[in-house]
């Protein structure tokens, strides 16, 4: 197992991620329409898959056993794969939508890309 930034792993910060991500597809909601852009792979419910599993990483500081932890590494790896995968169909989607929509939700993107998937793929090493 990696080391953990336990900042990123809080339940508002993961949150905050979400929430960013619903409230730009919202704002763009007429320039996704009229390009017939829709984000149906899930990126909000594989965000929100993230809550407990780091719950039980954050637990473990409290005494939880240690097989559970590494059990909710792996998992969050495999979520960080998915999310990834979903991300860059998505990026694929919005190219050609036009500014300021297509500038703002790559940027939202490659941010989550940051938050989520990188961190992870640096801290957590799924086995």
């Amino acid at each position: 197992m990696g080391q953990v930034d336990l900042d990123r792993i809080q339940p508002a910060y993961q949150a905050a991620i979400h929430t960013k991500w619903k409230t730009l597809k919202t704002k763009h909601d007429g320039a996704l329409k009229a390009k017939k852009i829709d984000f149906n792979k899930g990126l909000g419910r594989l965000l929100d898959k993230r809550l407990p599993l780091y719950k039980t990483v954050r637990d473990w500081k409290a005494g939880t056993s240690v097989s559970a932890v590494a059990a909710s590494f792996k998992s969050i790896g495999t979520n960080a794969k998915e999310i990834e995968t979903v991300m860059k169909a998505y990026k694929l989607k919005i190219v050609g939508l036009g500014n300021p929509a297509e500038k703002e939700l790559r940027e939202a993107l490659d941010d989550i890309l940051s938050d989520v998937v990188k961190v992870d793929n640096d801290y957590i090493k799924a086995e």
